[in-house]
């Protein structure tokens, strides 16, 4: 897939279409993600088909600043466990009913065109996980390098 990102997400989906409206569970695991939380839900949401997300997600580890305020003017679902990332995606799993799940570090900012690769790729490729090219919004040799050595674990890992 071709589209850029800004921001490294990590993007697992495992769909069985019906006549389902909205497939796709968004979940966002968040702490003190007040300044990047926004444009990742508005990255989100630009231009996308209204029956592709059923649900947003907004899992705080009990944040010290407006993370929460952020996450409600979005109407998202919001869930605060203790501050653990394994126990932050433990605390949504039952409460997801969408077919697939997209979960996104609150610092990413989606391309424009991600929703019609993602589409295309289900399309294609019903069984098979959906990963998306990586880039930094910051501009130096090390992101680059990052990048690619992403790129590479996804490759040899799937």
């Amino acid at each position: 897939m071709n589209s850029s990102l800004n921001q490294r997400f990590v993007f697992t989906v495992h769909f069985h279409f019906s006549n389902m409206p909205a497939p796709l569970s968004i979940i966002i695991p968040t702490l003190n993600a007040e300044k990047h939380l926004q444009s990742c839900i508005a990255s989100l949401f630009k231009g996308i088909e209204p029956t592709l997300v059923r649900e947003l997600f907004v899992v705080d580890g009990r944040s010290t600043v407006r993370t929460i305020e952020v996450a409600d003017a979005a109407d998202g679902v919001i869930i605060e466990p203790t501050p653990n990332r394994c126990k932050q995606l433990m605390a949504v799993d039952t409460k997801a009913k969408g077919s697939g799940s997209l979960i996104l570090r609150f610092d990413t900012v989606l391309s424009n065109d991600w929703h019609d690769e993602f589409l295309a790729h289900i399309e294609n490729s019903p069984l098979k996980a959906v990963t998306f090219s990586l880039s930094y919004n910051f501009g130096a040799w090390l992101s680059v390098f990052l990048a690619f050595c992403a790129s590479l674990r996804t490759t040899w890992f799937g």
